[in-house]
């Protein structure tokens, strides 16, 4: 095991702590006995660290120092001391008669006082330092190599697996963090792990809503993990400071309600403050001196711009713009800060909050440990963030505007060459609420087309399509100023990265210079683009290693059984089965009413996150040109990384009993609950609840709630689909992958306390959109905000609906659908609103023709039944 295992895990404080035990009974054996000699007693004194004076300047005195490192007055030290160190000596006295005597030890003595020390972590180039601090060791324990004593509040929770839910403190920190939830997760996994070494980053919790747990983190989750002592949360807190020995020792201070505008804390005082590695520390009344500051900073602002930056290259501050809605009006944030702060909205207690919790914090601390991807995340490597753009101290001319216009409409130009191998002319730009794009020509984009070069990488060098500055980067012949140009670029880093491009740092012509130029640009300046590394650009859907299987084991027997299916007809080799077993007797007939049990569900989720559906999209295009199948682990590379860690999570931490991939571009995850629904009016507001509050960042098939719905099962087959089922307006693709269990565990139950959310919503007044027999279960706030536009005609006409239509109609369709309202009612509100779509009349074409679509018709059919 290593130093730093036995650390994190409390070995190392467990055998500092017998190391002092031993020193405690070692003066208890002499407790009343004394010595038989001087030499003994001095001898004792040594070893144990009883011998060591201090001189306290503010007191312009001697003190002397415990065997626990705690600093006493002569008269109190001794007192403490006086039935262990002393031993008898006999004399003779002037009548020459024998006597036997008392010896006390004295510590204001010449051979301790010549080595007097100073209170300090370093020394004063006269004398030696008394302390140190290690926040792996008791308080008060003597370090013989450094030969100090440790004046650290130790972490006293070390972590172990305890098998506690953690699910609702990620719950916190993915709302709160959004894309830099891992990032978060690392910093407080290498704060854990090197407290006296500072991470060199600032987290920055921004939202303009009070009450959306940005102080939290501090409050509750850095005190659980660092221990209460250790962290600071106040408004208060001013780094620049003269009289800051409240602060300059602690481990964590959390700055509340950061504002760019205000003087104290400014931003090149924060930026001091967060790297630097040594801290003046002053007392009222008392001398001033440098210590050694392990200080690390995270605060927390309600305005937009939080402190100023001056590049987007920022590496100390990581701003993280927080879920605006995340308060305690939803119920899941509500049942989130409940857990977490042990009390309800109204004081009341309900638990205990989760720094005092030691269980739930070991647990916490053995995932940060343990976790693959945490360990795989540099914390220093997080994103820009539309919070930190926000920040960005940058004043906007005209030119960044321009250049900012033009590497927008380049940007399809340059993935599309650089994905095809050759410098393409036109593109096709798609559209979210149509079914054709754009065609646009290189040539009405860049005044010279021969300024732009496509070069296959050689020599282990990558593929990079060139643009010759002066040319492509030129208003009406007048080139950009570069300086202007490269401060926009960076900036727009963000933007590029998730189109899967970044700007090479190489301004080099090519050889031979732009072959298509006579003119002196022909060896201009050239910005380089190139495609990102996928793995570090999708560091966050970096897959757990799942080369050999979890062992399987064996599920307890239950009433009735899985029935295997191919396709729709019962087949006991199929590769489909039911999620619940059902009831003996009645294996003929699929239906709900035949279910032996409601407490199995089903979680999948096949839709790519937007920012690489249209690398999947590329992809395909290249497959359909070559003619060639194309393997799914291929085609799905990052959404199945995304789903094998999340899913990999969920079954850590007991939730995900199963997962089985699909082995095309979903895994099957069921999770077994408890308690069980009674029926399946529960098991359908459950179903929906489990979907919106598990803590995972995917998005989960809404109809999969039927307790015999089919499952993909565990059984290894190789399988081929077709693109179409995917993507509807590309040419089809024929898509090969294999079927296959991935792990799995029937003790993992996940216990959830449901039931007085469930009785919450039954008592809850109704929505608009509730105006039916049926409620609607947990769900998407935007599907529900869709569904309510649909409904009174305004999801066509309502601008906050642009670029999302094609994701919310038909969730928000079926969501009406399941609240009662009829297939010819709802056609008719929708067709009067695409009336009034502000777009050309073939969308409003489409948007017409989806009446008869297959969506529409599978919907119809589930609620027909």
């Amino acid at each position: 095991m290593s130093i730093e295992e036995d650390n994190v895990y409390g070995r190392t404080y467990h055998s500092a702590l017998l190391s002092m035990s031993n020193i405690d009974n070692a003066i208890d054996e002499h407790y009343l006995t004394g010595f038989n000699s001087a030499e003994e007693m001095l001898s004792f004194v040594e070893q144990y660290n009883l011998n060591i004076v201090a001189l306290s300047k503010s007191q312009h005195t001697f003190l002397f120092i415990n065997h626990k490192g705690e600093a006493l007055v002569r008269r109190t030290w001794m007192d403490t001391y006086a039935q262990v160190l002393y031993y008898y000596e006999e004399i003779t006295l002037p009548n020459g008669k024998k006597k036997t005597v008392v010896v006390k030890y004295d510590p204001a003595n010449f051979s301790s006082a010549k080595s007097t020390r100073i209170f300090a972590e370093r020394t004063d180039g006269i004398r030696q330092p008394l302390y140190h601090r290690d926040y792996f060791t008791p308080r008060g324990y003597y370090n013989p190599v450094t030969k100090t004593f440790n004046n650290a509040y130790p972490f006293t929770v070390p972590a172990k697996y305890t098998g506690r839910d953690t699910s609702h403190i990620h719950t916190l920190l993915r709302h709160t963090a959004g894309e830099c939830y891992f990032h978060l997760l690392a910093w407080l996994r290498e704060k854990m792990i090197n407290p006296t070494r500072k991470t060199g980053v600032a987290p920055i919790f921004v939202t303009q809503t009070q009450g959306t747990g940005k102080s939290t983190f501090g409050e509750v989750i850095c005190r659980g993990v660092f221990g209460e002592q250790n962290v600071i949360v106040s408004h208060q807190v001013d780094v620049n400071a003269r009289f800051n020995a409240d602060q300059a020792e602690a481990l964590i201070v959390c700055i509340e309600e950061k504002d760019s505008e205000s003087k104290r804390n400014d931003t090149e005082s924060l930026k001091s403050s967060v790297t630097s590695t040594t801290v003046r520390k002053e007392n009222k009344g008392v001398d001033p001196f440098y210590i050694d500051s392990y200080t690390d900073f995270v605060m927390s602002s309600n305005k937009d711009v939080a402190l100023k930056l001056e590049s987007a290259s920022n590496r100390r501050f990581m701003l993280m713009a927080g879920d605006e809605e995340f308060t305690r009006h939803n119920p899941l944030a509500d049942e989130v800060f409940t857990k977490l702060y042990g009390a309800d909205t109204l004081g009341n207690v309900t638990g205990v909050p989760f720094y005092h919790d030691n269980e739930l914090i070991a647990q916490f601390k053995h995932e940060l440990y343990t976790g693959d991807v945490i360990k795989s995340t540099n914390p220093r490597n997080f994103p820009v963030t539309k919070a930190a753009e926000k920040c960005l101290n940058i004043p906007r001319t005209n030119e960044d505007t321009e250049i900012e216009s033009l590497v927008r409409t380049l940007i399809p130009f340059i993935k599309q060459s650089l994905l095809n191998k050759h410098v393409v002319l036109s593109v096709e730009i798609p559209r979210d609420d149509s079914p054709e794009g754009d065609v646009i020509k290189l040539s009405e984009v860049v005044p010279v087309v021969e300024g732009v070069v496509y070069i296959n990488g050689r020599g282990g060098r990558c593929d990079r399509l060139g643009m010759a500055q002066p040319i492509v980067f030129s208003d009406n012949g007048k080139p950009y100023n570069h300086a202007v140009l490269e401060r926009t670029l960076s900036k727009m880093r963000k933007l590029l990265e998730e189109n899967g491009l970044e700007v090479m740092p190489n301004e080099e012509p090519p050889n031979g210079g732009f072959k298509g130029i006579n003119s002196r640009y022909r060896m201009s300046p050239t910005i380089w683009f190139k495609l990102t590394d996928m793995h570090k650009l999708y560091e966050k859907y970096k897959p757990t290693d799942i080369g050999a299987l979890i062992p399987t084991l064996t599920a307890p027997v239950r009433n009735g059984k899985r029935v295997r299916y191919s396709l729709t007809r019962r087949n006991d080799e199929g590769e489909f089965e039911t999620v619940n077993e059902i009831i003996p007797g009645k294996e003929s007939h699929r239906l709900k009413e035949n279910a032996a049990h409601l407490d199995t569900f089903l979680l999948e989720s096949d839709v790519s996150p937007k920012d690489i559906h249209s690398l999947e999209l590329a992809r395909l295009r290249e497959a359909y040109k070559s003619g060639m199948p194309i393997a799914a682990a291929d085609l799905f590379r990052e959404s199945r990384a995304l789903q094998l860690v999340e899913a990999q999570r969920l079954f850590d931490l007991g939730i995900a009993a199963r997962v089985v991939d699909s082995g095309i571009r979903s895994l099957h995850i069921l999770v077994r609950v408890s308690p069980a629904p009674n029926n399946l009016e529960e098991r359908k507001w459950l179903d929906g609840y489990i979907k919106v509050s598990v803590p995972v960042s995917l998005e989960f098939d809404p109809v999969t709630w039927d307790p015999l719905r089919l499952t993909r099962a565990p059984v290894t087959i190789d399988r081929q689909a077709t693109s179409v089922k995917y993507f509807r307006d590309e040419p089809p693709v024929a898509i090969t992958g294999t079927q296959k269990l991935i792990m799995e565990n029937w003790d993992n139950v996940y216990q959830l306390d449901w039931r007085p959310e469930y009785e919450k919503w039954l008592s809850r007044p109704k929505s608009k959109i509730e105006r039916r027999n049926s409620k609607l279960v947990p769900t998407k706030q935007e599907y529900k905000d869709a569904a309510e536009a649909l409904l009174y005609g305004k999801f066509f006409t309502d601008s906050k609906f642009n670029g999302l239509r094609q994701h919310l109609f038909f969730p928000a369709y079926r969501l009406l659908r399941s609240m009662g309202y009829s297939y010819d009612e709802l056609w008719k509100s929708i067709n009067e609103d695409v009336d009034g779509y502000a777009q050309s009349e073939k969308e409003k074409y489409y948007w017409r023709t989806r009446q008869h679509s297959k969506i529409i018709r599978d919907i119809e059919t589930e609620f027909s039944v």
